[in-house]
């Protein structure tokens, strides 16, 4: 189930029940993030009508689930986590995809249409932001071949790759969850 954790005192109000037909379900499997806005949120689960790792975004406000991302329809054999974007407009698998692991896939939470896919550009621990002009990214160290240890960021709405910092030495922690100034 998703719902809502009250630190302080300990109540827990469930908004989404997962319908029969999973198991295993996972919030992103440790790394994933709500929306800013505490709306979306991305759940792993095992489809055991096939036995297929799939990821489905729940509407938080609504109590609702989207369709299944089908991981091995996508070439995913194993995400190391999945998240919904800062906005909400999209779908972010980490993982094992074509064989090789860091590999980053993203699609449209709204169509479930794939949206980018950089197998030249994997990275490490990276976060998912907002840049100035109000554009969905995923920032961090780029730990390829063609733009080894540069800050990178990756479009999720085009599909675009962008270096954002020259090389230097630098850390695999990324972090953009400074929501109140972005950029």
């Amino acid at each position: 189930s998703v719902g809502y954790w009250n630190v302080r005192t300990q109540g827990v109000t469930r908004v989404f029940t997962a319908p029969a037909g999973y198991s295993g379900a996972t919030l992103g499997q440790g790394e994933g993030n709500v929306s800013a806005d505490g709306r979306w949120v991305v759940v792993l689960a095992k489809r055991t009508s096939d036995g297929h790792q799939v990821a489905y975004a729940v509407d938080l406000a609504s109590g609702t689930k989207s369709g299944d991302i089908d991981f091995p329809a996508f070439g995913v054999s194993d995400a190391d986590w999945a998240s919904v974007s800062q906005l909400g407009g999209y779908i972010v698998i980490h993982g094992v995809i074509d064989g090789v692991g860091q590999r980053v896939k993203a699609w449209s939470r709204t169509t479930l249409q794939q949206t980018g896919y950089w197998p030249a550009h994997p990275l490490g621990h990276f976060d998912l932001g907002v840049t100035p002009a109000g554009r969905e990214v995923a920032f961090g160290g780029d730990a390829g071949t063609l733009n080894p240890t540069q800050m990178v960021t990756l479009d999720l709405a085009s599909g675009g790759f962008s270096s954002v910092s020259r090389p230097t030495t630098w850390d695999w922690h990324a972090s953009t969850r400074n929501t109140r100034r972005p950029g």
